[in-house]
């Protein structure tokens, strides 16, 4: 069942009751994977991949119009699908894009002709920095210190406003899938060396489910990520109040527990409103859920949710059925509206302060549209 809500009109307000149309960026056929960043200036972000490209499209009012994308690198072979693919993050003064390259062998690498900087890249996480708003990218610069442990092809990157940037990744290097990550004190112009996350109590984390990260308002950084304990494919979340040097405990998240045989390659989003309240947006066994600690409300039947902190509440985006139709739930709404009958993984994404713009982005997969979408929710300055 849909949440039970108190429809409060003031706080639909600037909300969809007459929806903005959906636009097209980019109409390649190739283009997959989008994710969104929006800075604290209304600047919006979309990194996504085509093909072997890494692409970024910007927009400096809003998301009301967007530029002509612009090829931030071309790599050897990309992890994509699933939720692979370009991570990006944005604060005022640099955006970073991450992506995992996950070529199979040297040959494939050296058969990337002109690509010679990536010949020893199999398995690596690799980052690209912009300080002119997404015009010019430097790059790229390897996270993981062992090669090729990042070959599952999962991150997860967040940035907090005084220029830390943080990435997490699924991780092969002990043998069984962990977390690991890296930091960066100085607007990702350098990265510090990696170092291990979280290792399950058991044999390993879920293999196939991508990590989520995000800064609190009050500077911490929370860590997501889906488990396998004695059969169960549960998610958790540890907090860390020094960005990523040290974690504590990992706190299960939900009532129930989810006993299931194989990685649903599934994850989820983690949102953190103004007063420090915490939600997570998850899925389990087909339903899709917002939860925190020993807490959990339902939002219905569904796959690969995203969420994100509005003033007015967390606003959700998920699919019904991958790919398929693609519904959101904003603040103060009883039911979720449709945004697309053809979808697939999609986001949503907002920034700090009362007057920040909602923004979803999902990839189509309508044979006569494909591409990257994106629809306004919630126009910003207002």
């Amino acid at each position: 069942m849909f949440r039970e809500l108190l429809i409060c009109l003031p706080l639909l307000m600037g909300f969809m009751a007459d929806p903005n149309p959906s636009q097209t960026i980019d109409r390649d056929p190739a283009a997959r994977q989008p994710q969104v960043a929006i800075d604290a200036k209304q600047r919006v972000y979309i990194a996504y991949a085509a093909g072997t490209e890494i692409r970024c499209a910007s927009s400096l009012d809003g998301g009301q119009t967007f530029s002509n994308p612009l090829v931030v690198a071309k790599v050897p072979k990309l992890a994509l699908g699933m939720r692979r693919g370009p991570r990006i993050a944005a604060t005022n003064d640099a955006v970073v894009i991450t992506a995992i390259i996950r070529a199979e062998n040297e040959q494939e690498l050296a058969a990337a002709k002109g690509l010679k900087k990536y010949e020893s890249a199999t398995g690596s996480l690799v980052a690209w920095r912009s300080v002119d708003r997404g015009k010019t990218w430097s790059g790229p610069v390897t996270l993981n210190t062992v090669p090729d442990s990042a070959r599952e092809g999962l991150d997860a990157l967040a940035a907090r406003p005084d220029g830390t940037f943080f990435c997490a990744w699924l991780d092969l290097r002990l043998g069984t899938m962990s977390l690991f990550g890296s930091r960066s004190a100085n607007h990702g112009e350098s990265w510090e060396p990696d170092h291990e996350l979280h290792r399950s109590p058991e044999k390993a984390i879920c293999t196939c489910c991508h990590p989520s990260l995000a800064f609190a308002p009050n500077g911490d950084l929370l860590l997501m990520w889906r488990d396998e304990i004695k059969g169960a494919r549960d998610m958790y979340l540890r907090r860390s109040a020094d960005a990523g040097e040290t974690f504590g405990p990992a706190e299960k998240l939900g009532k129930r527990t989810w006993i299931y045989a194989q990685c649903p390659m599934d994850g989820g989003s983690i949102a953190v409103e103004a007063n420090g309240k915490v939600t997570t947006g998850w899925m389990r066994a087909g339903e899709t859920f917002l939860a925190g600690p020993g807490s959990e409300e339902s939002l219905g039947q569904g796959v690969q949710p995203w969420i994100t902190a509005t003033p007015q509440g967390v606003a959700s985006v998920w699919l019904m059925k991958r790919p398929g139709p693609l519904v959101a739930l904003l603040p103060g709404s009883v039911k979720p509206v449709t945004l697309s009958a053809t979808a697939n993984d999609p986001v949503i994404a907002s920034a700090p302060g009362a007057n920040a713009p909602v923004i979803a982005a999902w990839e189509n997969t309508s044979e006569k549209e494909k591409g990257i979408s994106v629809q306004v929710l919630q126009p910003g300055g207002h």
